[in-house]
């Protein structure tokens, strides 16, 4: 599902993103971490907290991933 154009212009307005130029080490690095959390959440003997929260960063990181490939990263980004 491709998100509509318009969508990203308010989240630039409301200055939740920013334009950006990324580079191919960000996205490669975003995808890493999401990669190695998402084998974390899969352990077994962490607690249901501790999966969820692995999960949960990496999703983000494919978020943030997400949002460089189109050309914008969130503000509060590094």
């Amino acid at each position: 599902m491709v998100s509509n154009p318009e969508n990203l212009t308010n989240l630039v307005t409301a200055g939740a993103l920013r334009p950006h130029q990324p580079q191919d080490w960000e996205i490669a690095s975003h995808l890493e971490r999401a990669k190695n959390l998402l084998h974390d959440a899969k352990l077994k003997d962490a607690t249901l907290d501790g999966r969820y929260n692995n999960a949960y960063s990496a999703a983000h990181a494919l978020a943030q991933a997400a949002f460089k490939l189109r050309g914008f990263r969130t503000t509060d980004s590094r």
